[in-house]
Parts: C-alpha cells; structure tokens; sequence
C-alpha cells in the first residue's frame, strides 16, 4: 500500500470513527426507550396524571432518531454521514476494498430513511 493509499485509508477510518457516536447513540437510545416503555406499561399511575410526560418523551425519542437519520444521509459537502461516505468508497476504493454491496447498503439507507424525509 503506498503512502497516498494509507492516508486515504485512515481519512475514511477518521470518518467512520466519527459516525460510530450518533449510530451507538440511536442503539443505546432504543434500549432506553424500550426500558422506559416497559416502566411505564408496569406501572399503575394515578388518576390525575394526564400522560404529557409519557408523550414528551416518546416524541423526544423519535425526533432525536430523525435527527440522526437525516445526518446520517446528508449529501452536503460540508457534512461527514454515512452517505457520503458509501459514496466515497464507491467512488474512490481503496485496492483490496470489498465493494460490491456498497450499492445495496446506499439502497437501504434510502429506503430505511424515506419516513424520515
């Protein structure tokens, strides 16, 4: 591997090290947020409670989820997601770089974000 190939190998490691927080951060969240449901399915609530907390929290789960997932297909230039980075490697592979499910793994991006959009 020659020095321009290295520095382009730990460019993208850079990169994908940066996206493991906001993907780490969706999965803890779930868990989380599966927790918390069981909690609350569990437990008897006096009548005066009027689930506005519950609501709250449950849409701030799902807003914090789209968040991430909006970032993570950000085609901008000036973004790191996890788009631009399969469009990177598709586009400039490193030798010996498997690639051939790069298009299915951009395809299910698309397809798992259309909600979102």
């Amino acid at each position: 591997m020659n020095n321009s190939d290295r520095a382009r190998r730990d460019f993208l490691r850079t990169w994908l090290q940066e996206l493991q927080g906001p993907i780490w951060g969706m999965l803890n969240s779930r868990e989380v947020f599966r927790s918390w449901n069981e909690l609350v399915g569990a437990a008897e609530w006096p009548e005066h409670t009027n689930g506005h907390f519950i609501q709250w929290v449950n849409r701030n789960y799902l807003r914090s989820l789209m968040v991430t997932i909006r970032a993570m297909n950000d085609e901008r230039r000036d973004t790191r997601s996890l788009r631009r980075l399969l469009q990177n490697i598709r586009r400039r592979p490193l030798p010996d770089m498997a690639t051939d499910r790069i298009d299915d793994c951009v395809d299910l991006l698309t397809n798992a974000s259309e909600a979102v959009r």
